[in-house]
């Protein structure tokens, strides 16, 4: 869970109503407003459907490679 303390008072209003973890937010947003500009930096801008689908695809890998999340039941049976 991110604290409304933890982020930049503007953010803290998009975070502090849902109480719940950042990337549930995050697919919210994309479930939302996928075609929206979720991060811009220059001439470049990233949809929240952008970003999502190459967030998949870096899970993928990362799951391939033998990463799993804490937690993971799959984690529990490596040594």
């Amino acid at each position: 869970m991110i604290s409304p303390s933890a982020v930049p008072a503007g953010a803290a209003r998009f975070i502090a109503p849902y109480r719940r973890s950042i990337h549930r937010v995050f697919d919210d947003r994309v479930s939302e407003h996928p075609d929206a500009v979720a991060i811009e930096c220059g001439e470049r801008r990233w949809t929240y459907a952008e970003i999502a689908a190459a967030s998949r695809v870096v899970a993928a890998e990362l799951r391939e490679a033998g990463v799993f999340s804490p937690g993971d039941p799959r984690e529990r049976g490596r040594a």
